[in-house]
C-alpha cells in the first residue's frame, strides 16, 4: 500500500519550497549568480570566424607622435579621408569633438560635412555627470550617435546595449546602431517595426525585441530606453593604428567594405570597462561587438536569445521543487543506504540542471538556473530531513 502521509507531504514540501524561491527571486535573491553563470556561459560559446568591424586605434605611440592629448583636428580629418577613400563602408569616430582641438578646424568640420559615411558621437550623461555634445557641423545631419554604455551593478560589467533613447530633443540613436544601419542599407537590408508587434523593430529578417526590467535573470533593473542583450560572439577583431592610417601602411584588403571604428585604446586614457567573459575592454571595442552583433541580426545569421516570461519561469521553479521532494518516496528499509542515495541523487540534480541551463543558452535561451538549483536543495532538504525523523 503506498504511504499517503508521505506521498501528501511530499507535494506540500515541494511546493512550499517552490513558493518560497518565487518569492525570493521576486526580490532579486539570485540576479548575481544568474548573471554570474549567464558570464561563464558566454565565455564558452563559440564565436563567428569573421567580422566585417575594424579597429583603428589610437595608441600611447600615437600620442606621443603627436605630442599631446587630445588627437588634433587635422590628423583626425586625414585619417578619415583616408579612410574613406580606401573604401571603407562607414566609418564611426568614437572620440568627443565638442570643442575644436586646432590645426585643422576647418579641414575636420568639411569632411564630417560632406563625407555621408561618417558617423559620430555624443554622450547623453547621467544624474552624477554632465553630457557631452557631438560635433556641431553634424547636429542635424542624422549621423550622429550616443556611445553611453550601461555597466551592470553586478561587476559593473557591459551586458547589454541600449540602441535607443530619448532626450529633450526626441528619440535618438546610438553610434553603434548608426552604424550597423548604414553598412546594412549598402546591402539593401533596412530597419522597420515587427509586424507582429509594431513596437519592436525588425532589423532584416531579425527581429531585436527590448528587454524589460526582469528580463532572464535581471530583477527590476533600469530598462528605460531600447535595450537588448549582448551576445560578444564576435572573433578577435581586427586592428590598425592611427600612424599606420595617416602613413598608409595597411593594405587595402584590410578596410575595403568594412566598418571602421576610430578610437583610442591607449592605457593611459583609461576608457577601459569589465565586461562579462572577464577582463577589461576599450569602449571603442564594447562598441565594436555591438556593431559585429547587429550586423550578424540584420543578415539572419544570429538572432538574440529569448528569456522566459514569468509564468513559464514560475511553473519551471514549482515543478522543479515538486520533483526534488519526491527523492525520498522511494526509501526502502536500510535508512542509511537510502540517504545516501538522496544525497547522490541531489547531487546529480544540481549537476545536471547546471547543463541544461548551458545547453538552453547554446540553443538560444537564457533560462535562469541559480533559483531552479536553490529550490532543488530546499524541496529536497525538507523531505530529507522528514524521512530521516520518520526513520
Amino acid at each position: 500500500m503506498p504511504d499517503y502521509r508521505r506521498l501528501l507531504f511530499s507535494a506540500l514540501a515541494g511546493l512550499v519550497a517552490g513558493l518560497a524561491t518565487l518569492a525570493l527571486a521576486a526580490e532579486g535573491w539570485f540576479q548575481r549568480p544568474d548573471l554570474l553563470l549567464r558570464d561563464q556561459y558566454l565565455s564558452r560559446i563559440d564565436r563567428f570566424p569573421t567580422s566585417d568591424v575594424l579597429l583603428v586605434e589610437v595608441t600611447e605611440e600615437d600620442i606621443r607622435a603627436e605630442g599631446h592629448w587630445p588627437i588634433s583636428d587635422r590628423r583626425l580629418a586625414e585619417a578619415l579621408r583616408v579612410l574613406t577613400n580606401a573604401g571603407v563602408v562607414t566609418v564611426g569616430l568614437d572620440l568627443y569633438r565638442d570643442l575644436p582641438v586646432s590645426p585643422g578646424v576647418e579641414f575636420l568640420e568639411e569632411i564630417l560635412r560632406d563625407e555621408p559615411r561618417i558617423v559620430a558621437v555624443k554622450k547623453f550623461g547621467d544624474p552624477s555627470r554632465e553630457g557631452i555634445p557631438g560635433p556641431a557641423v553634424l547636429e542635424s545631419s542624422g549621423r550622429l550617435g550616443f556611445n553611453d554604455l550601461l555597466p551592470d551593478q553586478v561587476g559593473e560589467a557591459i551586458r547589454r546595449t541600449a540602441l535607443y533613447m530619448t532626450d529633450g530633443q526626441g528619440v535618438q540613436m546610438s553610434f553603434a546602431l548608426l552604424l550597423a544601419q548604414k553598412a546594412l542599407q549598402a546591402e539593401g537590408i533596412l530597419p522597420g517595426p515587427d509586424p507582429e508587434n509594431p513596437d519592436w523593430m525588425r532589423l532584416g529578417v531579425t527581429v531585436l525585441a527590448p528587454i524589460d526590467s526582469d528580463h532572464g535573470g535581471y530583477r527590476d533593473i533600469d530598462a528605460r530606453g531600447y535595450q537588448v542583450m549582448m551576445d560578444y560572439a564576435a572573433p578577435e577583431f581586427e586592428r590598425i593604428t592611427l600612424g599606420e592610417v595617416l602613413g598608409g601602411d595597411f593594405s587595402p584588403e584590410e578596410t575595403r567594405g568594412r566598418v571602421a571604428i576610430l578610437g583610442a585604446s591607449a592605457k593611459s586614457l583609461r576608457d577601459e570597462l569589465p565586461v562579462p567573459q572577464g577582463g577589461r575592454l576599450a569602449g571603442m571595442e564594447i562598441h565594436a561587438h555591438v556593431v559585429d552583433q547587429l550586423l550578424r541580426s540584420g543578415r539572419g545569421d544570429s538572432s538574440p536569445r529569448l528569456a522566459l516570461n514569468a509564468w513559464q519561469e514560475g511553473g519551471l521553479i514549482v515543478l522543479v521543487g515538486l520533483l526534488g521532494s519526491f527523492l525520498g518516496l522511494g526509501s526502502g528499509r536500510r535508512p542509511l543506504v537510502a540517504a545516501t542515495a538522496r544525497v547522490m541523487t541531489v547531487i546529480a540534480g544540481l549537476g545536471v540542471l547546471l547543463f541544461l541551463g548551458f545547453s538552453a543558452f547554446q540553443a538560444g535561451w537564457w533560462v535562469p538556473i541559480a533559483p531552479l538549483m536553490f529550490c532543488w536543495l530546499a524541496s529536497a532538504g525538507l523531505l530529507t530531513a522528514w524521512v530521516s525523523s520518520r526513520e
